[in-house]
């Protein structure tokens, strides 16, 4: 099943706009990848694979996003 995740004009005016280019790229990875129920059921590994990243860099994101 596809999902789809909406993408509002006002991210460029959010805080997650300020955040360094790998920790939007994650964010939006996840945004796509997400289930129906809105989970990212994908290890570290597995985001940096489709981010095109390293599991370092997703790991330090996603301290970020969390946080």
């Amino acid at each position: 099943m596809k999902n789809w995740a909406p993408l509002w004009n006002s991210i460029v005016e959010s805080s997650i706009w300020d955040e360094p280019d790998v920790v939007m790229k994650v964010f939006v990875t996840m945004m796509a990848v997400k289930d129906s129920d809105h989970i990212v059921r994908k290890s570290p590994y597995q985001i940096a694979f489709l981010a095109r990243k390293t599991e370092v860099e997703v790991l330090d994101a996603l301290k970020v996003l969390s946080s």
